[in-house]
């Protein structure tokens, strides 16, 4: 008996409905690269699963069958920027099939010039050209100011995502004082997104400006009812839809975000989870693509010419080595 050609998997299920089972199980797998830390590790389910992909490394029918069209199906996860390029800058064949992802919101932290410059998903996102993700999840560290600079970062300079959502455990994501927001280059022309401003409003006018109005890009924010839950603001019954109010007074609106939001940081207020979901308009063009503007921190502009292991050798190591035989 050949336990796989006379399984009754095989004999008895058509492949249509094959097919279904096997999407049933990579859409609820996900797997990925490196140690979450522990505040968010249980954001994403079977982190560590080393079985999620046995049935192709045990089933050769299976896997004929299969193919690669697992790679479209399961979530890719990543503990930060820095290793979601260690794994997929340079594999094409690998990212431009990959349609849902998820990574903390981290800065990559890199040395050009003698300075230390930051760089946000955006940016990263510019050196995997054809990327183009149906759904990306970002989930908030432990430094909520730096999460939202990250999310803001995507939804300003939309490129490679269909729908995003911005994941996290505390309302201080739209809470925090300007102070505590990560202090700008005095060059930067944009210098002044790392204040908040009344969302989800803000963003959506980035979005309108960007596919237009008419396409109906839309961002929506919900926030938990039950204080200190992990992952209530994920279920329908323990969240509601949340807006902030956009000052009538000029002097208000120009000053926003300088203060903390005493309402949202109150005892009680402050553990409440936050989701944001951002989508592309109809008909948008998302996928990233090759001679796509530079941002203005961009590694691509700064560290011409470079893959990333050099960017990497060159931003990370060298300058700890020049300095270690001073």
């Amino acid at each position: 008996m050949n336990p796989q050609r006379d399984s009754l998997l095989f004999q008895r299920l058509p492949q249509e409905i094959r097919d279904n089972i096997f999407s049933c199980l990579f859409y609820s797998t996900a797997v990925g690269c490196g140690h979450l830390e522990l505040k968010t590790a249980n954001e994403i389910k079977d982190q560590k699963d080393r079985n999620a992909l046995a049935v192709i490394r045990t089933c050769r029918r299976a896997r004929h069958e299969i193919g690669d069209s697992w790679l479209s199906q399961i979530q890719f996860t990543y503990r930060d920027v820095e290793h979601l390029l260690d794994k997929l800058e340079g594999k094409p064949e690998i990212y431009t099939r990959i349609r849902r992802l998820g990574v903390l919101a981290y800065f990559l932290s890199l040395t050009h010039a003698d300075r230390d410059r930051n760089y946000g998903l955006a940016a990263a996102f510019r050196m995997l050209p054809g990327l183009r993700l149906d759904e990306l999840t970002v989930l908030c560290s432990r430094y909520e100011e730096i999460s939202h600079d990250v999310f803001d970062g995507l939804i300003r300079h939309s490129m490679g995502w269909k729908e995003l959502r911005f994941i996290s455990d505390s309302s201080e994501v739209l809470a925090f004082d300007k102070d505590a927001a990560t202090n700008p280059h005095p060059d930067d022309p944009d210098q002044h997104r790392y204040w908040r401003h009344p969302q989800p409003s803000h963003w959506q006018s980035l979005l309108e400006d960007l596919d237009g109005p008419a396409s109906k890009p839309s961002v929506v924010i919900y926030r938990s009812t039950v204080p200190g839950r992990h992952r209530s603001v994920l279920d329908p019954r323990t969240r509601v839809r949340f807006e902030q109010p956009v000052p009538e007074d000029e002097t208000e609106r120009e000053n926003y975000g300088r203060q903390e939001d005493s309402a949202l940081m109150a005892a009680g207020e402050r553990d409440k989870g936050i989701l944001v979901v951002a989508k592309r308009g109809f008909g948008a063009d998302y996928e990233v693509r090759e001679d796509s503007p530079f941002l203005y921190e961009d590694i691509r502009e700064q560290m011409p010419g470079m893959d990333w292991n050099e960017i990497k050798w060159e931003g990370k190591y060298r300058f700890y080595e020049d300095h270690l035989y001073l």
